[in-house]
This record gives structure tokens, C-alpha cells and sequence, in this order.
């Protein structure tokens, strides 16, 4: 232990010093780099003036080389495995001459690959068209003195048959949504779903509607609440005669003056909108607000229109030749971009890939660069003077779409390697005097970056430790209400004086979660209340956790966080082991139980519109019937005759019967509800077992 701890001194203090040698050392050993732009696919067919829409198609099978391409015009392709095929000319408008009929947008189903869903194999379209002659078509319009206005922006929905000769039948669109707009410009400037919602969450499924004016000059807020750039919400799938619903979650269903479909409103002119894992239930939104372009982080219900909704705001730089684009990146070749939103720029001289940094705090970003560009692309494969679109394929890489050449192009990082042969030939022959001096100097660095490798491995084993329970430190270990339960304190680690409290009044969201998952939600939403169903799944989660046996370096935690009206967050961390250990002090199912009981607490103070009447817990008594046991047979003249027990009488007999039934008739209640709980998936066979022989203890006492 000595020698080791003699080692540890040594490496810990020599760490830094081979750390700044380290850096002095990587600029003249690193491999250069420079990135390669190859030719997936030449498009010849591709306009370069029209809008083109390029999305990975997706497929459940090996194949992930295919492409759905579609113009303004509505004529649609195929690219599989750089084969361009014709699928259909959409009908956009029965007026197929008309100029002002456009495509302005196009998304897949979530459910599209999944062939037992609802949805499977659907895609959606957004164009510009005049209005209808016809009156008694159903229009999204303003809810105030409605007046007509001369152009639709309609979403249509579409059946994609991979296996049929024909794979678009164009009789079978389906109209879903139609919205009256001012003039031309005033478009749906895309429509999406969130691609991290799973089947299993309640907003899978619903998309996601841009409507704004393209022409920046004239957007603003005097419009009206749906022509002042919004954003809606809807569930496109048919209901009755309705041709989508609006979900019950929307921020603006008690608003009289707000369409029910909005999810925020007054952005003026809106590009792009996208999801972030690290925002979650909030939206990126990328547009143009009093002359500023820039990216914010909108959360559900923001308001523009009186004053700007400034909680992370981040700007962007304006660029010519480009769609302007968000799109967060989750792919594996740009490492230390995982989490950020990449975007394209152009400075004059050459394209550039920059990413976005939206996990800062707001001060952060508006004191720093908006965009740090992270690649940038020779003016002789890309030229600056091209249009060119930023999308990605089916592994969430980042691919271009050079409009202006007509080709979809992929983004490499290679090494430079040297072919001129002969340079190197005469700088070895010139160098031979030297060799020895090189060899040991290579010796020497090798040698040195082995050390700091070494030192780096023990350091990052050490400090991993240390973080672990020094974010633990960091985090609150527990929460106690109390007794008028108006006030909320918070203790942290290994201590008993109180550190925060916060009152039960200013608390707007409560959130569970179990690992990486949100398993609770509980605020003023009406669909975020609280009820049996939502105790049942809390304990099935906390079940299905427990049944992951842990090792090595696996760990489980449940973290409570309580948000306040100036939103501000409130950590605790309840629960923390890793492997075989447990860093907290409180047992995982007692925790469960705490967390139960604040659940209806706080329910029924923030949301008691939408909380049930908690069920009353049956109250098995404990009977008082005694244990009986055998005596061993004696001689009869040993037996006292003063310890046999008279008959009890009559009324007394019928009430200790009248127990017994009781008792058994509790004892079979229990094992029933038992046994639901059991096949309801919420406890395993070795907790039945413990719970049984628990109450079959507690019956005979």
C-alpha cells in the first residue's frame, strides 16, 4: 500500500507537466487532416431554381441507401443506391397549370416502417395553392371576424407501397389539414414529428406544423395570434368526420382568443424547427424576429406577441444559397459534436459545416460565437457561389445537396498522405548522419507518450470516482415536508441541517425519474395529473429497473426534480448505486413509497382538477388469536388438572367465531390483491414470496 500510494504521489504530481508537454508535442505529431466531399449519387433530372425536399427513406431492412426526392413542382423520386427512378407526379391541385401551386414540405410517419401501426407507410406534403371557389370546404382560419383570403396552405397524406409495380397510387390522398393564408409567401414551412418520442409516449404521433411568412419584411405580429408565425400541433390521424384532432395537451385549448391547434405563436418569420435531447418537451426554433435571425428554445405555450420569450436565445448568421436548416446531430463520426446543432454557412469564400452549442445558459450565448465552424470545404469541389442544402442519411451523418451541380455529396475526414516518393528519398539521404540522434528522439517521445497514457488511465480511474460522489454532493440526498406542509426543505449529503426550502405554492412541475427515463410528470397540464393508473405505472417502472442486475460499472439512481415559477430546478437525488454498492443511505422500494405519497400530495395542490381521490390502503388487523403448541404426552397422573380450561360460554363462543371469519375473509383479500399485483407484471416471483409469507406472519401472531 505504501509503494502504491508512493506511485499515486508521484504520477498525481507529475500529471500536469506531462500534460503541457503532451500539448507541445501533439501539433507536431498529429496526423493533418482534410475533408473529402464523394458523389453519392449524380441527379440530373433535379431542378436547380425549384425547392428540392431529399429524405432518407426509412425501411426496416439491409438496404439503407434509399432516398424520397421531391420538387416543388411535386414530382417525386427514388434514389436506392445512386439509381434515380420516377415515382409519381402529385396532384397537389386539380389546377395543374396554375404557377402558384407549390410543395413546401414533406415528412415521413413515425410509425411509416412499422407495418403493425397505424400510419404505416404514410408520408405527408405541405403546398401553397389558391383558395377553393367552393365555401363549404373546411379552413383553419382566424377565430375573430374570419374573412376569406385568396390562397390555402393544405397538408395531404399520401400511401407509399414498396412492394406494388406503381408505389405511389396519387387516388389515394387524403386531405388533413387546409389553413387559409394571405398571400403567397405565407406558406407551412415544414411539418415533422419528434424523432426521440417512442411508441409508448403519449405525444407520439403528432406533428408538428411551421406557418409563417417567408418574406421577413412583411411578417410581424398585427396579423392576428395564426398568422403571426406559429407553430401547431395536431394528430393527423381521422376522427369521425374531422379530419385530424387537436390534442388535449395543447397550451391554448382554454384561450378564446388562440386556435386550439397552436403551440406557440408570434415568432414572426419562422425557417426550421427541430428537438433537442438536451431540451426536453421544448422546440429549436430557427427564425427571424425584429430584423435578427437566430435559434431559440421555445418550451410548449411561448408567446412573442407582447414580449419576446428570451430564455436561450442564440444568434445566427444570415447566408445566401442555403435553406437555412437546424438539425441536431446524434451521429458518431463528429464526436465532439454529439448534442449540438449543426449548420450550414457560407463566408463568401467557401462553405463551411458550423455546429451550435444550445446547452449553454443564456449569457453564454450571447457572449460568444454563435456558430463555430467545425469543417470546411475546398472551394474547387463546393463553390461558394452554389446552392446547397444541409440534410442527413439514415445513420444521422451529415450529408449536401449541391442544387447547382445536381449532386447529392457525403462528408469524409481523411488523412493527407504524400505521393512525391522522390522528396522523400532525398530527405532521407540527407538525413542519415542524423539518423541515431532521430531514432533516440523517437525513443524518447515514444517513451514519454507512453508515461502519459499510463498517467491519464490512473487519473481518469480516480477521478471518475471522485466525480461520482462529488456530483452526488453537488445533487440534494433528500426532502422532507413540513408538518403544515407549506414548505418543502432540502438536506444535502451527510447532513442534518436544512441547506434550501421551497414553498408547495411556488412549485409548478414535479418529475421522476429512474435512470435516464421520465417516469413522472406532474404540473398544471390537464393530462399531467394524478390517479391510480399513474401510481401502478410508477411501480411497474421502479420494478423493471430492479429486475436489471447491476454490474461493474452499471448504475441506478432516481432523481426527483422540482421546478419553482421562476423556474428554477430543485435536484435531489434519492437513490444512487453503482454495481454492488450503494452510495445512499435510503432503500430502493422505501423511496418508492415516499415518492408515491408526495406524488398525491403535490398533485392534489397543482393539478387538483385532474387528480383523483387517493384509494384508501386496506388496513389488515392483526388478529389476537394465540400460537398453539404441542405438549408432549404425560403420565395421566401428571397432568394439573388446574390448566384445563372451562368451555366458554355460549355468547362467547359465537364472537371469537365471528373473528375467525373475519380474519380469514381479510386473509383472502390481501392474497387476492396479492396475487393481481403479481400478474400485473409489478412484482417477481421472489417478492411474491417475501409479501406472502409477510402476511401470513402478520395474520398469526
Amino acid at each position: 500500500m505504501d509503494v502504491f500510494h508512493y506511485i499515486k504521489k508521484i504520477t498525481t504530481r507529475a500529471l500536469p507537466m506531462l500534460l503541457a508537454f503532451y500539448c507541445l508535442l501533439t501539433p507536431l505529431t498529429a496526423i493533418a487532416e482534410e475533408v473529402r466531399l464523394d458523389v453519392l449519387a449524380q441527379l440530373p433530372s433535379l431542378s436547380s431554381t425549384n425547392k428540392t425536399t431529399v429524405i432518407a427513406l426509412p425501411v426496416n431492412s439491409e438496404n439503407k441507401q434509399q432516398y424520397l426526392i421531391a420538387d416543388a413542382a411535386g414530382e417525386l423520386s427514388l434514389l436506392n443506391n445512386a439509381k434515380l427512378t420516377f415515382l409519381a407526379s402529385l396532384p397537389l391541385n386539380n389546377h395543374t397549370t396554375d404557377k402558384q401551386v407549390e410543395l413546401t414540405a414533406l415528412t415521413f410517419h413515425p410509425s411509416f416502417s412499422l407495418a403493425d401501426k397505424t400510419g404505416f407507410q404514410s408520408f405527408f406534403t405541405a403546398h401553397i395553392e389558391p383558395a377553393k371557389i367552393n365555401n363549404n370546404v373546411a379552413r383553419l382560419t382566424l377565430l375573430e371576424d374570419p374573412v376569406a383570403l385568396p390562397f390555402d396552405a393544405v397538408i395531404t397524406q399520401w400511401q407509399y407501397d414498396n412492394t406494388a409495380a406503381i408505389k405511389i397510387d396519387v387516388q389515394q390522398r387524403r386531405e388533413v389539414l387546409r389553413i387559409a393564408v394571405p398571400t403567397a409567401t405565407h406558406q407551412i414551412q415544414k411539418i415533422a414529428f419528434n424523432p426521440y418520442n417512442k411508441v409508448w409516449h403519449d405525444d407520439y404521433g403528432l406533428m408538428l406544423i411551421a406557418l409563417s411568412d417567408s418574406n421577413t419584411s412583411l411578417a410581424n405580429a398585427s396579423e392576428g395570434a395564426l398568422y403571426s408565425g406559429v407553430v401547431l400541433r395536431i394528430n393527423p390521424e381521422k376522427f369521425g368526420l374531422r379530419n385530424y384532432r387537436v390534442p388535449s395537451s395543447n397550451p391554448f385549448m382554454k384561450t378564446n382568443d388562440v386556435n386550439n391547434e397552436i403551440f406557440i405563436l408570434g415568432a414572426q418569420s419562422i425557417s426550421s424547427f427541430s428537438w433537442s435531447k438536451k431540451h426536453y418537451g421544448a422546440l429549436l426554433v430557427e427564425h427571424d424576429y425584429d430584423g435578427g435571425h437566430q435559434v431559440v428554445v421555445a418550451d410548449k405555450g411561448a408567446d412573442w406577441r407582447d414580449s419576446y420569450q428570451n430564455n436561450l436565445v442564440f444568434p445566427l448568421k444570415s447566408t445566401q444559397g442555403t435553406d437555412g436548416n437546424i438539425f441536431p446531430y446524434y451521429g458518431r463520426n463528429l464526436e465532439a459534436s454529439v448534442g449540438s446543432v449543426l449548420y450550414l454557412i457560407n463566408d463568401a469564400k467557401n462553405w463551411q459545416l458550423a455546429q451550435l452549442n444550445t446547452t449553454m445558459v443564456n449569457s453564454e450565448a450571447q457572449s460568444r460565437a454563435a456558430a463555430l465552424p467545425i469543417l470546411s470545404f475546398s472551394r474547387d469541389e463546393l463553390s461558394p457561389k452554389n446552392k446547397v442544402s444541409l440534410l442527413f442519411d439514415h445513420n444521422g451523418e451529415p450529408l449536401l445537396l449541391d442544387l447547382t451541380n445536381k449532386q447529392l455529396l457525403s462528408v469524409k475526414a481523411i488523412p493527407l498522405k504524400s505521393d512525391n516518393s522522390k522528396s522523400i528519398q532525398l530527405e532521407n539521404k540527407s538525413d542519415e548522419q542524423s539518423s541515431p540522434l532521430n531514432n533516440s528522439a523517437y525513443g524518447k517521445l515514444l517513451l514519454t507518450l507512453f508515461i502519459l497514457v499510463v498517467a491519464v488511465v490512473l487519473y481518469r480511474v480516480r477521478l471518475k470516482t471522485v466525480n461520482q460522489k462529488a456530483k452526488l454532493r453537488r445533487m440534494f440526498a433528500r426532502f422532507e415536508l413540513d408538518t403544515s406542509q407549506t414548505t418543502v426543505s432540502f438536506y444535502k449529503r451527510h447532513q442534518s441541517e436544512i441547506d434550501s426550502q421551497l414553498a408547495t405554492a411556488d412549485i409548478v412541475k414535479s418529475e421522476i425519474w429512474v435512470n435516464d427515463n421520465n417516469v413522472s410528470i406532474i404540473n398544471e397540464d390537464i393530462d399531467h395529473g394524478y390517479n391510480e393508473q399513474c401510481e401502478n405505472k410508477l411501480r411497474l417502472s421502479f420494478n423493471q429497473a430492479h429486475r436489471h442486475k447491476l454490474i461493474d460499472d452499471e448504475t441506478r439512481q432516481v432523481l426527483l426534480y422540482l421546478t419553482d415559477k421562476n423556474a428554477k430546478t430543485y435536484l435531489v437525488c434519492l437513490y444512487f448505486r453503482k454495481g454492488n454498492q450503494r452510495l445512499t443511505k435510503a432503500k430502493y422500494f422505501d423511496i418508492l413509497e415516499s415518492l408515491i405519497d408526495w406524488s398525491w400530495f403535490i398533485a392534489s395542490h397543482l393539478n387538483p382538477e385532474a387528480t383523483t381521490p387517493r384509494p384508501l390502503k386496506v388496513a389488515i388487523a392483526k388478529s389476537t388469536i394465540k400460537k398453539v403448541f404441542k405438549k408432549k404426552k404425560a403420565e395421566p397422573e401428571s397432568i394439573d388438572a388446574s390448566v384445563i380450561e372451562e368451555p366458554l360460554p355460549s355468547k362467547q363462543t359465537a364472537a371469537v367465531l365471528h373473528d375467525i371469519v373475519v380474519h380469514d375473509s381479510e386473509l383472502i383479500s390481501a392474497l387476492d390483491k396479492l396475487v393481481d399485483l403479481k400478474q400485473q407484471g409489478f412484482l417477481t416471483d421472489e417478492e411474491f414470496s417475501l409479501a406472502k409469507a409477510k402476511i401470513l406472519s402478520d395474520m398469526i401472531v
